[in-house]
């Protein structure tokens, strides 16, 4: 009741796919918006933010050379502002001693200007040395010739991929990945997965509502929500995101369930050299 009152976790059906066509509302309350509508929110920022470090020390241990890392629809920050802590943390040592950076470049792009207005307000001075954000739009304004060791987003797939994407769309999209990732490089995923059969998504689905109206939406909230999500809701399975990646040389190397429904996961592909 508390939520409805306050609108938190209100889906407008007004609301579009074009992120620019929302009302300042939605940015303005988005990271409370997301913790009504997201299982276990918070741990799949946290999940993901943990990958990304280690697919980072993996490939600088490997290599000895700075690591180059691209997030993907970085939205209001909360994962950037995760990582970054972290990357100065892992730099300082290399700092004082006047050598390079493990981490030599951290670009971060999100198509909407409201998020990053929101982005920097969170991530604050903890912006500069390796990253930038930028105003961007995955694939198109994304430079192919620059390649990145780790490429990485939270709750961004679902949205590049497209309601029930098909096999081509799929194909699609590791190959956009793969063209702008380093040798041996890695991607990082957390986000939306549906299971491979119709039953199966349609139970993962009921699930998910049942907990969104569990933890205070209403029932017209929660089913807008899901109405309003359809690249969510119809989700890509693992298996067949497995299937694309291989046509590019990737292989899922880790997979998380993350929170009590089976449509969050977090996932791992890596570049076979």
């Amino acid at each position: 009741m508390a939520a409805k009152k306050l609108e938190i976790g209100r889906w407008d059906r007004r609301w579009t796919r074009a992120t620019e066509q929302r009302s300042p509302a939605y940015f303005e309350r988005y990271d409370q918006h997301i913790r009504a509508w997201i299982p276990a929110y918070d741990q799949l920022i946290q999940y993901c933010a943990a990958t990304v470090a280690s697919e980072i020390l993996r490939i600088y241990q490997a290599s000895d050379t700075p690591v180059s890392i691209l997030e993907i629809g970085y939205g209001t920050g909360s994962l950037t502002a995760s990582i970054i802590p972290w990357i100065h943390t892992l730099c300082e040592p290399f700092d004082q001693l006047g050598q390079d950076y493990p981490v030599d470049r951290y670009r971060a792009i999100d198509r909407a200007s409201q998020m990053r207005e929101l982005a920097v307000r969170k991530v604050g001075d903890e912006l500069g040395r390796v990253v930038r954000l930028l105003n961007k739009t995955a694939w198109e304004d994304v430079d192919d010739g620059v390649k990145h060791n780790v490429i990485f987003g939270s709750l961004v797939m679902h949205f590049l991929l497209g309601p029930d994407p098909t096999d081509e769309a799929l194909r699609g999209f590791f190959h956009e990945c793969a063209r702008r990732l380093a040798v041996g490089g890695s991607l990082v995923f957390a986000d939306c997965f549906a299971p491979d059969t119709d039953e199966g998504r349609e139970a993962a689905v009921a699930a998910w509502r049942s907990w969104m109206v569990g933890n205070g939406l209403s029932e017209e909230y929660a089913d807008a929500y899901l109405e309003g999500n359809p690249d969510m809701v119809t989700a890509a399975s693992v298996p067949r995101l497995e299937a694309a990646a291989e046509a590019h040389n990737l292989y899922k190397a880790r997979e998380k369930q993350v929170g009590s429904t089976q449509m969050f996961r977090l996932l791992v592909f890596q570049q076979r050299v």
